[in-house]
């Protein structure tokens, strides 16, 4: 049975560092991406083969859904005050993204 994609948001933050950890103690490097904002210097600090995809900005709702397809599971560490208004689509078929708006 293959691996879950997983994306990671917010995982330089003050939770996202164990919820990594925790992945990558169950999943292998090559099934985690993780989201980042550009211009954010977090990336220096993750494994070298962690796959990194870098976004204007979180609320880009295009950007989420074009680098969210091919995921099956999002994981947001962000703060409360960050909201993503994203539900899954094509379950069971490997999308995942469709904002709402």
């Amino acid at each position: 049975m293959p691996f879950p994609k997983i994306a990671i948001l917010g995982a330089s933050g003050s939770l996202g560092p164990h919820i990594l950890a925790a992945l990558l103690e169950t999943f292998p490097v090559s099934a985690i991406s993780i989201l980042t904002r550009e211009g954010s210097n977090s990336p220096q600090t993750y494994r070298a083969r962690l796959r990194l995809i870098s976004l204007p900005s979180y609320s880009d709702k295009d950007g989420l859904k074009r680098v969210l397809q091919g995921h099956d599971i999002l994981i947001s560490a962000l703060p409360a005050a960050v909201a993503l208004q994203l539900e899954p689509t094509n379950q069971g078929q490997g999308g995942l993204g469709r904002p709402f708006g």
